[in-house]
């Protein structure tokens, strides 16, 4: 019973991909080891195999020299016959017999001087020692050749007997027991060869086996886990991505859904004149234009911090001129600095002109970071000062570093809150401060200065204040081409008249964005959706469209297309994106569609004023821009 439960528990068990990991593991070793031997195995037989038939080459040779030494010691005693005293001979037929017996005792004893093995093959053992005799008649021959030599050295005449002998055997019954030996030798040799063979094709056919085997008993299975694993995984990732997506819809819709009737109270409140009301009202309208603004600001930075989460993008590099780039940031967050009596200024540690300060970053993420610090800074500083310091770098011949400091005269962070500042949703409860907001703020500045490939860092001195250092690398850039403004035709431009055509399902907002566009002087026609708009624009011409983005029967970005498209040659309107849903991604797809201005809701004035500057209305030309 408790067998069949524990198989049970086994069976229910799911293998993880670590698991399968360490299950392949283990296979793919064995199967190395397996092959590892094959392989080890076969080389080893074939190496001696290939050097036995080496040293079978080396004895044929050898046999196949002893033929021809013996016919030359013939030739050689024939000629002392008639030479006796040619000691050049003589010293020829001398080595010629040495050699021919060293070479007989290694064919049948081995020598190593001369590479040969001991006789051990059995047909050969008996041409040299059976009936055959060679190994005797061997001996006989050379103690022949041996007295030949002595005779003609001692008295210059050669016995005929002797030398009838040597005739006779060279000829004869020597030379044919040797190629004897000879074909012996080589009939060894082919049998060396076939048995070579038959180790290479056993060998050959071992290792596919083996590898069928393995690839049956080892690696299917493997795979099987492996693609199961895999699935799982895939599977658990579409799972994830999915809920990432679900999580994005459900925070663009609240986003909508808050930010749009935010907008309308913020609106509402603003267009309430402070003459009609008493100064009490006025405060309370106050509070509530600032909690409505505090509202927004929780909603981007929640948006903001999920997006940077979930984002799969790279950074977009763009050529900016650092020095007015951040001199911009500057000027954008001066208000809230001179509402509590801070200065903010910006101050460059680089000798370079502020006109050299051309980089490659992507400006959306930089901008985030440091207006993220900037609001930090300014929210814990309660009288002093602010500095964004900068600095240039060179670190080769195409990048910097470039390191930004925002420092305040504040009270200062604890040094036990230096290391938790940047968790998510931790605001830090700084001396004599109240903590607003999530707490997200320097959470997204740090994750946003990872994805540039950087670090921020903080320091703090209780009693003088903090400083935060951004440190990223950045590419340079060449100076753009610019063609000078008459900044005279630019302000004319932005006062003119211009054709707008608003696309907004929402009425109140509707109402708002007109009559923000008709303060400017503009004209303005109002439609509440994408078809309508669409049917607009084809009936007449405008010099800019403002389109919502989530509107029925026709979204704004298909809009967007559809108005681009029928515009044909004509110079097109100034599309502009009026939205709730400003991440980055988001305002990278308004751009892929065609939109050339983002305008996040709720609606700033100075943002929508700003998507119309350098306009002109429809029929003016533009004969001469000149500095």
């Amino acid at each position: 019973m408790r067998a069949r439960y524990m198989l049970k528990a086994r069976t229910r068990h799911t293998e993880t991909p670590l698991d399968s990991s360490r299950q392949l593991t283990r296979r793919y070793v064995v199967a190395l080891l397996l092959v590892a031997t094959a392989a080890t195995t076969g080389f080893l037989t074939l190496y001696f195999s290939i050097k036995r038939e080496e040293t079978a080459a080396t004895v044929i040779n050898v046999a196949g020299r002893q033929r021809m030494l013996s016919q030359r010691i013939a030739l050689f005693i024939n000629q002392l016959q008639a030479q006796p005293n040619d000691a050049t001979l003589q010293q020829k037929t001398s080595k010629t017999i040495d050699l021919f017996e060293t070479s007989h005792r290694g064919l049948i004893l081995g020598d190593a001087d001369l590479d040969l093995p001991s006789l051990t093959h059995v047909p050969t053992r008996d041409i040299y020692f059976g009936d055959i005799a060679l190994d005797e008649r061997t001996r006989t021959f050379i103690s022949l050749a041996r007295t030949a030599l002595s005779q003609a050295i001692a008295s210059g005449i050669i016995d005929a007997d002797v030398l009838e002998d040597i005739n006779t055997d060279a000829a004869g019954p020597l030379l044919n027991a040797l190629d004897s030996a000879v074909a012996s030798f080589a009939r060894e040799s082919r049998s060396a060869i076939q048995n070579l063979e038959t180790i290479e094709a056993t060998v050959f056919i071992f290792t596919l086996l083996l590898l069928l085997a393995e690839a049956f008993v080892i690696f299917r299975p493997a795979v099987k886990r492996v693609q199961l694993a895999m699935y799982r995984v895939l599977k658990a990732e579409e799972a994830s991505h999915k809920s990432a997506r679900d999580r994005q819809l459900v925070l663009d819709a609240v986003s909508h859904e808050l930010r749009t009737p935010l907008g309308e109270i913020m609106h509402a409140v603003a267009s309430i004149p402070p003459e009609k009301v008493g100064p009490e009202v006025m405060e309370q309208l106050s509070r509530i234009n600032r909690g409505c603004d505090d509202i927004a600001n929780s909603v981007t930075a929640v948006l903001n911090y999920v997006s940077l989460e979930t984002s799969m993008n790279a950074p977009r590099p763009e050529p900016i001129n650092l020095y007015v780039f951040l001199d911009g940031l500057v000027e954008r967050l001066a208000p809230q600095a001179r509402a509590k009596n801070l200065v903010l200024y910006h101050q460059s540690d680089d000798a370079a002109a502020p006109n050299d300060w051309f980089i490659k970053v992507d400006k959306g993420i930089l901008s985030a970071i440091v207006t993220k610090l900037l609001h930090n800074a300014i929210q814990y500083t309660t009288e002093g000062r602010v500095i964004v310091r900068s600095q240039l770098t060179e670190k080769d011949a195409d990048w910097l570093s470039l390191k930004i400091d925002v420092a305040d005269t504040g009270q200062g962070i604890p040094q036990g809150e230096l290391d938790t500042i940047f968790d998510a949703f931790e605001a830090a409860a700084r001396t004599g401060q109240t903590a607003r907001g999530l707490g997200l703020g320097l959470s997204y500045a740090r994750a946003a200065t990872k994805q540039l490939g950087g670090t921020l860092t903080a320091v703090s001195t209780r009693g003088l204040g903090s400083t935060f250092s951004v440190t990223i690398p950045v590419e340079k850039a060449k100076k753009p081409d610019t063609t000078p403004v008459n900044l005279d035709e630019t302000a004319q431009d932005k006062s003119a008249g211009l054709k707008c055509l608003v696309a907004e399902d929402n009425p109140v907002n509707q109402i708002i964005l007109s009559r923000l566009l008709e303060r400017e002087g503009h004209h303005v026609v109002s439609v509440d959706n994408g078809k309508s708009a669409v049917s607009e624009a084809a009936r007449m011409r405008f010099d800019v469209i403002l389109l919502d983005i989530n509107m029925p029967e026709m979204r704004g970005d298909e809009a967007c297309r559809a108005i681009l498209e029928q515009a044909g040659d004509h110079t097109p309107p100034r599309m502009v994106a009026v939205t709730a849903n400003t991440l980055p991604e988001q305002i990278a797809g308004y751009h892929a569609a065609g939109f050339q201005a983002v305008v996040g809701k709720p609606i700033d004035n100075e943002k929508l004023y700003d998507a119309l500057v350098g306009l002109r209305p429809v029929g003016q030309e533009v004969t001469n821009i000149d500095l």
